[in-house]
């Protein structure tokens, strides 16, 4: 008679072991679980103002005379007269990280050779409060194209959806203290937002080990 031979006990690898979970683990899936944000970035595209909220001492400061590259100009003579426009219609999407402002400005000297500095600031409260200014100059009685701001650059502040809609959004562009009474024209101002997408993943543990 044969005598059966000793099956040996299957037992499961070591690997699958239970254990507790490594303690380097917790940290990456804290990382995991933190908001993280999209490669990449958007903008509205370059729009202009369908309304003026002041004109100032500016002659023909009206939203037609802006929009366009026309040769159709507004001017002013007097320094720290505002012309404030607004009504961009940016359509900016929700849930957007702002990460820069671009404006265009074509201008020019009403005097050939008269140096013109003039400044632009921003508004997001209805011109409530305004950002710092940023100057460019001008030289010659042709027009250039001047940009102030850029992809990058936020105008020194955190900015949100909301304060693109045309009832808070606001732009005054003014000449500064050069110049003399030489009048400073400009053709065209256009405004562009740069934006980058958030894709949010959150969860929070619990004490019970529930998520919420």
């Amino acid at each position: 008679m044969k005598t059966p031979r000793n099956r040996k006990k299957f037992s499961r690898p070591r690997f699958f072991a239970r254990r507790k979970l490594p303690i380097l683990f917790f940290p990456f899936l804290f990382f995991l679980l933190l908001p993280f944000r999209q490669a990449g970035a958007d903008d509205t595209g370059f729009k202009t103002a369908g309304a003026v909220a002041a004109a100032g001492s500016w002659s023909n400061c009206t939203a037609s005379q802006l929009s366009g590259s026309d040769d159709q100009r507004a001017s002013v003579t007097e320094t720290y007269s505002y012309c404030v426009i607004s009504n961009f219609a940016f359509g900016v999407p929700p849930a957007r990280a702002i990460d820069g402002i671009e404006v265009r400005v074509e201008a020019s000297s009403a005097t050939n050779y008269n140096w013109i500095e003039f400044r632009v600031q921003l508004s997001w409260d209805a011109g409530a409060n305004w950002t710092t200014y940023q100057s460019n100059s001008t030289y010659y009685s042709t027009d250039n194209t001047f940009t102030l701001g850029s992809s990058t650059y936020a105008w020194g502040r955190a900015w949100r959806q909301s304060d693109f809609s045309d009832t808070n959004f606001r732009l005054r562009i003014y000449k500064h203290s050069y110049g003399g009474g030489v009048g400073f024209r400009v053709d065209q101002i256009q405004v562009k937002v740069y934006y980058s997408s958030y894709y949010e993943k959150v969860a929070f543990a619990s004490a019970t080990g529930g998520t919420r």
